[in-house]
């Protein structure tokens, strides 16, 4: 099992397929991956709330993996910060847990 917990959103772009590669390196058949962090239908970058000079990086971070044939995507819920769904994409979070099938 393998758990990104809020983390994603603040690795570099430039990472990312190294981030993949090691993950599906270590998950081993049958595994469990689950992934809870920001979420974006498209890529944006969006200014640190902590911090001024650091930018983060909002996005369907299962694209990481579940286009990949041994990934399949068993849930994902997308839901906003708030008691209620806006618009407002900045404020979406989601829980994705995807499954591996094959080495």
């Amino acid at each position: 099992m393998i758990v990104f917990g809020f983390c994603l959103y603040l690795c570099d772009r430039d990472d990312l397929m190294l981030i993949a590669s090691e993950a599906d390196r270590v998950l081993k058949s049958p595994g469990w991956l689950f992934i809870i962090d920001f979420y974006s239908q498209m890529p944006i970058k969006v200014p640190y709330k902590h911090h001024e000079k650091i930018s983060t990086f909002k996005m369907d971070y299962k694209n990481m993996f579940s286009w990949h044939p041994s990934y399949s995507l068993v849930t994902q819920n997308i839901r906003s910060d708030h008691s209620l769904i806006v618009d407002e994409k900045n404020e979406w979070t989601s829980f994705t847990a995807l499954r591996k099938l094959h080495d």
